[in-house]
């Protein structure tokens, strides 16, 4: 949970989980465990070092080609999608 004093498009006293998931040739979406972790700890290092304050500042974060995915997210849970490359 992170604390902001901004109201509106705030943070304070919300509670957001992060998925990450791979595309795959045929469109489906796939957890590869190992990234998992390893996003969730890079994906904490950015929010800390940019003192990130804003929602709307975490969708816009890429991490190694992992992007915020609007159309799997929601309120309370964003998904962060790496596209296929052929």
């Amino acid at each position: 949970m992170f604390l902001n004093k901004k109201w509106g498009n705030s943070i304070r006293g919300k509670i957001i989980d992060f998925y990450f998931k791979e595309e795959k040739e045929d469109g489906s979406l796939k957890t590869v465990g190992y990234y998992v972790k390893h996003n969730r700890g890079k994906l904490l290092n950015e929010l800390v070092k940019n003192q990130v304050e804003s929602i709307d500042e975490i969708k816009k974060i890429d991490l190694d080609g992992y992007q915020y995915n609007k159309e799997h997210s929601n309120e309370n849970e964003f998904y962060f999608i790496k596209p296929f490359e052929k």
